[in-house]
């Protein structure tokens, strides 16, 4: 599993996505065109670190936070006092998530060191979380957690102490949207063996009511040191439907290595 420093997402909306997909030129570039900017978020999901060897899902929360049926914040909370406002450390964290009107939002939460402070709004599902504000450190002091409750009752991501990213990158679908892997990029940064090869792939599973045998797709990338070391895939449009789960895991083919990834994955909200 990525440790927290090397896992990050971060949420991008309206002509900053527009701006992006302008750069790509691909398929969805003409497809958005058309499409009003305030519809359009792109989450973007960078992992680097030595690959796995079999899958492992990139970033995996501690637990699946589920506001699905009852929508609630959720709390900050740090083993070290000095993750508040005046402290050398973390002074704000932002949550990537579902809020309760089922858009993805980014959301600034004030800490309170060892006092669990609450997010303003109510979430129903929670991705990712970073620090985004820090005293003279520049670094959180103490492990810090986004929970249920101010008591911590359950815990669902963790910022390692001395990092910034939480391990959580999952994405959810929001209702009436279109959600869609954009863009792959992997680079290979050390390649001692011969034919080195990463391989990522993304998989939507359906959460809602799964049983035995939960709806999956999924499809893999891969890159090797004869292409290069880098190699980039504009995925093309596919839709997931409301509710699935997006993940992404990592491993390699032959020995193990060192590499980067990068994906982009594109949502069309409803109006």
């Amino acid at each position: 599993m990525a440790h927290g420093a090397m896992c990050k997402m971060r949420l991008a909306t309206g002509d900053d996505v527009q701006r992006y997909l302008n750069i790509t030129g691909n398929s969805l570039a003409k497809y958005c065109a058309g499409l009003k900017s305030s519809r359009l978020k792109l989450i973007t999901v960078a992992f680097a670190g030595t690959f796995n060897n079999g899958y492992q899902e990139i970033g995996a929360p501690n637990a699946i936070f589920d506001g699905t049926s009852v929508p609630a914040a959720v709390y900050v909370d740090s083993s070290s006092a000095d993750d508040a406002a005046g402290g050398t450390g973390t002074q704000e964290v932002t949550i990537i998530g579902l809020d309760e009107n089922d858009h993805i939002v980014a959301v600034p939460v004030a800490t309170g060191g060892t006092t669990g402070t609450s997010s303003v709004i109510k979430f129903k599902r929670i991705f990712h979380a970073y620090a985004s504000k820090w005293g003279a450190g520049n670094d959180t002091v103490g492990t810090m957690y986004i929970q249920d409750d101010v008591a911590g009752t359950a815990k669902f991501l963790t910022i390692v102490a001395t990092y910034n990213e939480t391990e959580g990158s999952a994405v959810f679908c929001p209702d009436g949207a279109m959600v869609t892997v954009a863009c792959v990029s992997l680079v290979i940064t050390t390649s001692a063996n011969a034919n080195a090869a990463l391989l990522v792939k993304h998989s939507a599973i359906n959460v809602n009511g799964v049983g035995a045998d939960p709806e999956l797709m999924y499809r893999e990338y891969r890159t090797t040191t004869s292409s290069g070391g880098t190699h980039e895939v504009c995925v093309g449009i596919n839709s997931c439907q409301e509710g699935a789960k997006i993940t992404l895991s990592e491993t390699y083919k032959g020995a193990a290595e060192d590499g980067q990834m990068i994906a982009h994955i594109l949502v069309i909200e409803d109006e």
